[in-house]
């Protein structure tokens, strides 16, 4: 109970501070974290729990129970969820392009960490290209879990 409490304060922490702040409008975001020499970006965005029970996310791995428990749990007691699960999906050219030339424009955020990750993140706010992102989206069969220790 103690990790859950101290977890709901540093949130509630993060919120009051600014850190963390509700958008005013409807965004995507790009994100794009720079490992030594691996980079790797990705579209944040909000994915159904009822495709996953449908089956359009695919699972590739049995999760155990306690961690399952463990994410609600966590997930209940912050009434957010604060680990992103990391989804793939086949390759889509006109997605490429559009984050090539997101991800060309200046970013929102962009800084290293003291572990030495850079983390760099860019708004998607413009009507076209989210209309563009949802309709591209749309026409994907499926999304694939990339890890798993989140579900």
């Amino acid at each position: 109970p103690a990790v859950y409490a101290k977890g709901a304060e540093n949130f509630a922490r993060l919120i009051a501070e600014g850190a963390l702040r509700q958008d005013v409008r409807p965004a995507f975001y790009l994100y794009r974290q720079i490992m030594g020499g691996h980079a790797q970006t990705g579209l944040v965005a909000a994915a159904s729990c009822q495709e996953y029970l449908e089956g359009t996310i695919k699972k590739h791995e049995f999760t155990r129970p306690d961690k399952e428990d463990d994410r609600v749990r966590h997930i209940e007691t912050l009434n957010s969820q604060t680990g992103p699960v990391f989804l793939t999906y086949r390759a889509e050219s006109a997605l490429d392009a559009l984050v090539a030339r997101l991800t060309a424009e200046a970013p929102a955020v962009d800084f290293t960490a003291p572990d030495g990750v850079r983390h760099t993140a860019w708004v998607v706010a413009g009507a076209d290209d989210i209309g563009f992102i949802e309709s591209a989206f749309a026409k994907i069969p499926c999304l694939y879990i990339a890890d798993g220790h989140h579900r």
